[in-house]
């Protein structure tokens, strides 16, 4: 899931699947299916040490970017954040995309927790803010 950072279409996983292929990534078969010819794909060995490296880099960057925002947080709004921030990425607003196709029981209760993050988040920016403003008006 992209959470709507990458479309994917046909033109363009299909270059992706070819060179993993080539690469050992990945291993595609024919197989006889409703009269004709598909091809499916499984992951090689290979394949699985890359998909561990990649999801491994991903969770550094992840913390990396917890870090710096509760580091600037702290160090700039003089706020801490609750250690169970999510991970912030360039996508953050695409969450409208991530929840197509999901029961509307789920869409409710993501969107729900989402804006109690965001409304609790909003409400130490601007109480930093205010104490800003109030310091500020001191000098």
């Amino acid at each position: 899931k992209t959470l709507g950072f990458w479309r994917l279409t046909p033109g363009g996983v299909y270059p992706i699947l070819q060179r993993l292929e080539k690469r050992g990534y990945i291993k595609g078969t024919r197989k006889p299916e409703d009269g004709r010819r598909r091809k499916t794909y499984e992951i090689t060995d290979e394949g699985k040490k890359l998909l561990e490296t990649a999801l491994q880099k991903q969770q550094q960057i992840a913390k990396t970017m917890r870090d710096l925002i509760s580091d600037y947080a702290r160090d700039i709004l003089n706020i801490e954040l609750p250690d169970n921030i999510p991970p912030f990425t360039p996508n953050m607003f695409s969450i409208v995309n991530y929840l197509k196709g999901k029961p509307i029981e789920d869409q409710v209760r993501i969107l729900t927790k989402t804006r109690e993050r965001m409304l609790k988040l909003i409400k130490r920016i601007d109480e930093r803010i205010l104490q800003m403003d109030v310091e500020n008006a001191k000098k």
